[in-house]
């Protein structure tokens, strides 16, 4: 596995919980996103060397998720699928945010790049990505 650490946030109210687990598995990454409830459970972070990480957000089967080597250029994941709203609203990191639609995406298709991107710390191929 490239993933080194994940990392989960827990909120009980304004205080985050946050939990690292080391030396994740394919299992463990999966049931962390599966895990995300856009409430308490809001953000997996998946980490690998230095700056290099993923980040899935969300939850109740909308996601927002990225990449980045360096903390300077990010990765977005987009969603394939046509949108009628602008901006949806969705708890990531314990706030509230809006995200244009696009960048809303599936429990499927998020899982499919986290895990990939656990495994060789690669962007996933065959999904879209939109460099930021």
């Amino acid at each position: 596995m490239f993933v080194k650490t994940l990392v989960t946030d827990s909120w009980q109210g304004p205080i985050n919980n946050e939990m690292e687990f080391d030396c994740p598995t394919v299992n463990d990454v999966a049931e962390a996103i599966q895990g995300l409830d856009a409430r308490q459970h809001t953000l997996v972070t998946l980490l690998g060397a230095g700056e290099c990480h993923m980040a899935v957000g969300g939850g109740e089967g909308r996601y927002v998720a990225y990449v980045t080597f360096d903390n300077l250029t990010f990765y977005q994941l987009a969603s394939s699928v046509e949108h009628q709203r602008a901006d949806v609203q969705l708890c990531v990191g314990g706030q509230v945010g809006l995200y244009s639609s696009s960048e809303i995406v599936s429990l499927a298709l998020a899982l499919r790049a986290a895990i990939h991107f656990a495994e060789t710390g690669e962007l996933a191929p065959a999904v879209e990505w939109r460099k930021r």
